[in-house]
């Protein structure tokens, strides 16, 4: 059987190894998204060549339709990766391409089974001894030079010299050789991986198992080589029965982690396991028999041991990070973990005694910054996301930045701190420097991207918040606020159909998310079918829920309907809400808008955002909104908040 040559390519500092799917620079692994590696090595193995767009789109995403901006965008996260030395690699043709432009020095391996004409092609080729891989068979390999290093070779072939750099040479492609064969044994086509939720039999201790799972995400995350499901989709598997094959599929991984855990006393035994998805195989599987408050150790031999098995070459930060702890006590870090199991489930109370949790963590252990990170979320989410009032502002504020204090280099905090900046501040500059200090910290934090993204479709800058809510999807799939999302963006942009679409797959996921209904309420009004809007809105506000934004665009759909009574019951509506929690602003205006009602709109649009509420942000795009948009007091409105115009 033909085998097709593997290159290395050499330009610059840099070394590209297309078997490996690695870059180095100097010795040191460079992380790259698989997508931006891909283009790479398209661009390289033409270099010299102009790739029309359409090309190179077709060669990188072969099997998906894709949108010009993705290709932009890759292109400028390999400009910045390579020129920090201040080389010029890819060249732009305007409105038509880019070139490679970088002089590129190749490396091939080829097996013995090719044509002796093929491996001696003048002084261009040097024939390395026989090896014998892993599985047997014999290998040969055939490097093709540069010429300056073909002629010190042509002028010192018959010294001492020459055969030792010949020996040299050879034998260091064999060395790459073998440890490709031992990495292929032992899985190192393993690309992605879920880690599915610990098992655990006792409820009581249901937060350990949790976290051991969550800490393993978290760590295997960093991992530039490796792409790591998220928490909210790997948690969609909780307590049931699956397939591992099943999931592989489902959510396109190469591998699967799955364990479980039995406390007994003081004593904890954990058994960990590593599936390939593809068949079903074991990749590796350990039984760890520990002390409880060796929690942490476990948890890093965990994630060692699957990188050394999975043989992923870690920089260094990569390696500190595997095993980085953020606390020593381990009643803080129960605490923690009780407080992260409470905010999960998502209510005020639940927030509440999160923040309980949080507190007593700190209390043992006050430079846990992971603590202040729970703490951030947990007030700023308290009242809703729209809704959080000045004081709880003030806390999460200052949580956030205590745990950068601590460590800066925690991306979630800069997100956090970032969606204050955002949505709270109007500071979009600073805003959008943390957004992307955190992603360059954590690029494998969905949270991150999906934050983000929130914040570009705010600005109206659409494509490149696909790009982020795309590579959020592809780290946490099912995660059912991210795909509703990616549905407000394209209702923002005036896609509608595909707005509706995509608003039908996240109820597939979950027929009873709330927020879906919502989608719906706003997008069929902006098709005109408003009797299919009000029925949608009406499946939530018959479960009793009171809830403001419901009632609001009831309303707004019963005025464009022609149904002016039913749009004044519902303003009565939140008039009586705002005796117990102060007037839903925002949601007035919505309805007035609907109505007609253009100065008392205006009047209530100007106590939101005297008000700082969470949506304003998105004003100057929000459809809603459009009939508003050609009163000057609108521009008044965006200069108030410091949006562009």
């Amino acid at each position: 059987m033909s085998h097709q040559p593997k290159p290395i390519y050499e330009f610059g500092p840099f070394r590209l190894d297309a078997a490996e799917r690695l870059l180095w620079r100097d010795g040191d692994v460079v992380p790259l998204q698989p997508k931006v590696f891909d283009l790479l090595l398209v661009l390289v193995e033409r270099h010299g060549r102009l790739l029309e767009k359409d090309e190179l789109m077709k060669a990188v995403w072969p099997d998906t339709v894709v949108e010009e901006v993705n290709l932009a965008n890759n292109i400028s996260i390999l400009r910045k990766t390579l020129s920090e030395n201040g080389e010029r690699f890819i060249e732009t043709a305007p409105k038509r391409g880019y070139r490679f432009v970088a002089s590129v020095r190749e490396i091939v391996e080829e097996s013995v089974g090719l044509g002796r004409g093929r491996q001696s092609e003048s002084l261009n080729v040097i024939e390395a001894p026989h090896s014998v891989t892993a599985n047997g068979a014999t290998a040969i390999a055939r490097i093709t030079w540069g010429g300056s290093l073909i002629a010190r070779l042509r002028s010192h072939k018959r010294s001492a010299v020459g055969a030792m750099a010949v020996l040299v040479v050879a034998a260091a492609t064999i060395a790459s050789l073998t440890w490709k064969s031992l990495r292929e044994k032992s899985g190192g086509s393993i690309n992605s991986m879920a880690v599915l939720p610990f098992a655990n039999a006792d409820p009581n201790t249901e937060y350990l198992s949790d976290g051991i799972t969550e800490s393993l995400i978290n760590s295997l995350s960093q991992l530039s080589q490796l792409k790591v499901i998220a928490r909210t989709t790997a948690f969609h598997y909780k307590g049931k029965d699956v397939d591992t094959r099943t999931v592989g599929r489902d959510l396109k991984v190469d591998a699967v982690l799955t364990g479980n855990l039995v406390q007994q006393g003081d004593s904890l035994l954990v058994q960990a396991d590593l599936v390939n998805t593809s068949d079903g195989a074991q990749i590796w599987g350990e039984r760890y028999n520990r002390k409880l408050s060796d929690i942490f150790t476990t948890q890093e031999e965990i994630a060692r041991q699957i990188s050394d098995r999975l043989r992923l070459r870690l920089t260094s930060g990569e390696r500190k990070q595997i095993t980085k702890r953020y606390t020593e006590n381990f009643d803080a870090y129960q605490h923690y973990l009780i407080g992260r199991n409470y905010a999960e489930k998502r209510t005020k109370e639940a927030y509440q005694k999160a923040v309980e949790h949080y507190k007593q963590a700190l209390d043992l252990d006050p430079n846990y910054a992971l603590a202040y990170i729970g703490l951030a979320d947990a007030y700023y989410l308290n009242f809703g996301l729209h809704f959080p009032p000045v004081e709880n502002i003030r806390q999460s504020r200052a949580a956030a930045e205590k745990a950068l204090a601590i460590d800066e280099t925690l991306g979630e905090a800069h997100t956090s701190l970032g969606r204050i900046l955002w949505q709270h501040d109007w500071n979009w500059r600073d805003a959008e420097r943390e957004f992307k200090r955190a992603i360059q910290l954590d690029p494998g934090n969905a949270f991150a991207h999906r934050i983000y993204a929130y914040y570009l479709v705010s600005m109206g800058q659409f494509d490149q918040s696909v790009a982020e809510y795309k590579q959020a999807q592809q780290l946490d799939p099912l995660s059912l606020i991210i795909n509703l999302n990616v549905g407000t963006e394209l209702y923002v942009a005036g896609e509608t159909d595909a707005a509706l679409a995509q608003t039908r797959k996240t109820q597939e996921i979950d027929p009873n998310f709330v927020e879906t209904y919502l989608q719906f309420g706003k997008v069929y009004a902006e098709k005109g079918m408003y009797a299919e809007a009000i029925a949608e809105l009406n499946k939530v506000a018959v479960s009793g829920a009171f809830d403001p934004r419901v009632i609001s665009l009831l309303g707004y759909n019963y005025a464009l309907l022609g149904k002016r009574d039913e749009a004044i019951k519902k303003l009565d509506e939140l008039k009586e809400l705002s005796k117990r929690r102060g007037a839903p602003a925002y949601e007035m205006a919505i309805i007035y808008t609907g109505l007609g009602e253009k100065d008392l709109a205006f009047k209530w649009l100007r106590q939101a955002c005297e008000g700082r509420h969470g949506l304003v942000v998105y004003l100057k795009f929000d459809p809603i909104f459009r009939s508003l948009r050609t009163d000057p007091r609108f521009a008044d409105l965006l200069q108030y908040i410091g949006l562009p115009q």
